[in-house]
């Protein structure tokens, strides 16, 4: 009876959630429209750098709220200029609500997605960090990535719901949690891990090594995490296909050398980090 009367509460009160979300005065990102605006960032970063013929590559959408900028040529920067031309370039659709007012942009280089430069805009001033302004940056091959917060804002004066919707939603979370006590298993797993001089960050695939930022491909970050979660412990060659292939339906022995290459040098600012090869059987990430 408790569990019934659990799930028709629950149900109630998601519905109760999905009406104040749809309610909302934050609308999702237009597709077409976000991306000319990411067109015009890259075109007024060219404008800025002096170069007025070259040309901005397609945009790039990684996820709905993730857009990569590349371009044709070589360019430099100013960190300064940079934040200010961004900003002004994204400030129309941020008006008219096309895009969220708060994003982060990370400049990275076209070799190695090194991070090479980062700062984050917010709606309030506290939460808003642009840092080492005043610095050139050398000519390079450079790619702009920017990360749209994910919000929604619930505008619950426009629906006037029942005290009972939330009552049940309530209701029946407080069923669910005494009749299954969350165990010491099912705890929630610490998003970073230390690797030696490296914290590593489960939810985004990045390493940070004092002040520097490196990103992961997504592949990168999973066999990283298999080796992170079991430190100096050899990972058969198998086992790690498995793990991080297997869902592909097809395993190629020679990617999994190409990764771990790719991870050791990006794990060469601690000498006291390693992944070595353990003959016959696989790898291990050393820690001294």
């Amino acid at each position: 009876m408790k569990t019934i009367l659990a799930g028709t509460c629950l149900a109630i009160g998601l519905l109760a959630a999905v009406l104040l979300l749809t309610g909302s005065d934050s609308p999702p990102m237009a597709g077409e429209k976000a991306e000319i605006a990411m067109r015009n960032v890259g075109y007024r970063v060219l404008l800025a750098a002096g170069d007025s013929s070259s040309r901005v590559l397609p945009v790039t959408k990684v996820d709905n709220n993730i857009y990569l900028i590349r371009f044709e040529n070589p360019l430099t920067f100013t960190t300064d200029t940079l934040v200010k031309v961004i900003h002004e370039a994204l400030a129309p659709g941020i008006n008219t609500k096309i895009l969220p007012s708060a994003y982060v942009v990370n400049v990275m280089e076209c070799t190695g997605n090194l991070v090479v430069y980062s700062y984050q805009m917010a709606g309030t001033e506290e939460n808003t960090l642009v840092p080492c302004k005043g610095r050139d940056q050398p000519v390079g091959c450079y790619a702009i990535k920017i990360t749209f917060e994910r919000s929604t804002l619930l505008a619950v004066g426009k629906w006037k719901l029942g005290g009972l919707a939330l009552t049940c939603l309530a209701l029946a979370g407080f069923i669910f949690l005494r009749k299954a006590p969350t165990s010491n298993n099912e705890q929630k797993q610490p998003s970073t891990l230390s690797i030696g001089q490296f914290a590593f960050d489960l939810q985004n695939g990045m390493l940070k090594h004092k002040d520097e930022v490196i990103d992961l491909t997504a592949k990168e970050a999973k066999i990283l995490t298999l080796f992170a979660k079991q430190p100096n412990m050899v990972l058969e060659r198998d086992k790690l296909m498995k793990e991080v292939w297997e869902d592909e339906g097809v395993i190629v022995g020679r990617s999994l050398d190409m990764f771990v290459s790719k991870l050791r040098k990006k794990l060469q600012a601690d000498p006291n980090v390693k992944i070595t090869n353990v003959h016959g059987k696989g790898y291990k990430l050393e820690i001294g």
